[in-house]
C-alpha cells in the first residue's frame, strides 16, 4: 500500500505541474464540490462482521483549466456496530481524511452533463469511540494511516456554473482491523485467523454538487 501511494503521488505530482502550467495560459477555474454518500466496507471480514457504514461526506476546493484541476479535500467517514448485531458493545469508528484531489472534467456533447473521474491521495486519522471491555483494556483506539480514493462523478449541469450528480468510488486505507484491539472479541462474536487479514477497503456511492466560481486569472498585456 505504501509503495502504491508513493508511486501514485509522484505521477500525480507531474499531472499537477502540467495542469498548473496549462492554467497559466488560460482561464483558471475555481470550483467547490461537495459529497454525501453511503460507505460499504470490503476486505477485512472481521470488520464487516460487526460494523456497518453510516456516512461518508466531504468537500473540496479545486483550481484548474478546461479539463484538468487539482485542489485540497476533506472527508469524514463513520462506521458503527448497530444493535442488530448480537452484542452489547456498539463502538463507532470515525475517519477524518485530508489530502490532494486530482480530477479531469469532460462535458458531454450536449453540454448538459459532465464526467469527472478523480483520484485523491491523503492521510487519515482513525478513532474508535464508545469502546466497552469486559476483561481487558483496549489496545489501539486511534491511529494515523495513508489512504487513497479513486472514483468518478457524473454531474447533471443546471447551467455553466452549477451541477448535481452521482458519485461512485473506491477507498483503500493502510489499516488492518483487529477486534481484540477494541475488545470486540469479548462480546460473543467469533473470528477466524483469516478474518483478521487484509487492510480496510470500501466502496462509497451517493450524491454530489458542483459550483464553479467563474474566477479568471489576471493576465498582463
Amino acid at each position: 500500500m505504501k509503495k502504491i501511494f508513493k508511486i501514485t503521488s509522484i505521477c500525480l505530482f507531474g499531472v499537477l505541474i502540467s495542469s498548473s502550467a496549462y492554467s497559466q495560459q488560460r482561464s483558471i477555474r475555481t470550483t467547490i464540490r461537495g459529497e454525501a454518500q453511503l460507505p460499504r466496507m470490503l476486505g477485512n471480514r472481521a470488520f464487516t462482521k460487526g460494523f456497518s457504514g453510516v456516512f461518508n461526506g466531504g468537500a473540496s476546493i479545486n483550481f484548474g483549466g478546461k479539463h484538468f484541476n487539482t485542489g485540497a479535500f476533506y472527508r469524514f467517514t463513520q462506521y458503527q456496530v448497530f444493535p442488530k448485531v448480537n452484542t452489547d458493545a456498539h463502538p463507532i469508528l470515525s475517519i477524518h481524511t485530508a489530502g490532494i484531489r486530482f480530477a479531469y472534467d469532460k462535458l458531454t456533447e450536449t453540454g448538459k452533463g459532465m464526467w469527472s473521474p478523480f483520484i485523491e491521495p491523503g492521510f487519515s486519522f482513525l478513532k474508535y469511540t464508545r469502546v466497552q471491555c469486559i476483561h481487558n483494556q483496549p489496545r489501539l483506539t486511534k491511529t494515523n494511516v495513508i489512504s487513497l480514493n479513486i472514483g468518478s462523478t457524473y454531474y447533471i449541469m443546471m447551467d455553466e456554473w452549477t451541477g448535481v450528480g452521482f458519485t461512485l468510488g473506491y477507498n483503500m486505507l493502510d489499516h488492518v482491523y483487529r477486534p481484540e484491539n477494541i475488545c470486540m472479541d469479548e462480546w460473543g462474536l467469533t473470528y477466524t485467523p483469516d478474518d483478521k487479514k487484509g487492510s480496510l477497503r470500501n466502496i462509497f456511492f451517493g450524491f454530489s454538487v458542483y459550483f464553479d466560481l467563474a474566477f479568471k486569472a489576471e493576465t498582463s498585456e
